[in-house]
């Protein structure tokens, strides 16, 4: 089962937008699922302001753990991570038009976070399986 696919099965379980993504995504971060659920619980609904969409940042973590900045003095593993993460949100900004939970949801409605959630696990996942 691809992460587009483990994400709604998240979702449909109650978990929100960033649960959904991050949790899904275990396959490649490794993280038991009680851990990755529970670390990201804080992260939906735009942090809980409206603020950058849960589904990124769920995906935006996912790339942090599966590609760390770990070393002191790294610059070289701290721009790939960067990168890495900027090219997530902006691959996530073009398709679905901008990151912040309250435009998304002002725009599409509420009912449209199974779109994103599919759409955020995607982009993580490709951009998993290019750098790996």
């Amino acid at each position: 089962m691809n992460a587009k696919d483990k994400a709604i099965g998240y979702h449909n379980k109650g978990f929100n937008c960033a649960q959904s993504v991050f949790a899904a995504l275990g396959e490649y971060t490794h993280w038991d699922e009680k851990q990755a659920l529970a670390v990201s619980t804080g992260f939906g609904g735009g942090l809980k302001s409206g603020e950058i969409c849960g589904a990124i940042s769920g995906a935006v973590m996912a790339l942090g753990v599966v590609f760390p900045h770990l070393k002191e003095n790294d610059p070289e593993g701290k721009e790939r991570t960067a990168k890495l993460a900027e090219q997530c949100v902006n691959e996530c900004r073009k398709k679905l038009g901008c990151v912040t939970c309250r435009e998304l949801v002002a725009r599409e409605g509420k009912e449209s976070c199974i779109r994103w959630i599919q759409e955020c696990a995607a982009v993580a996942e490709g951009i998993i399986k290019e750098n790996t």
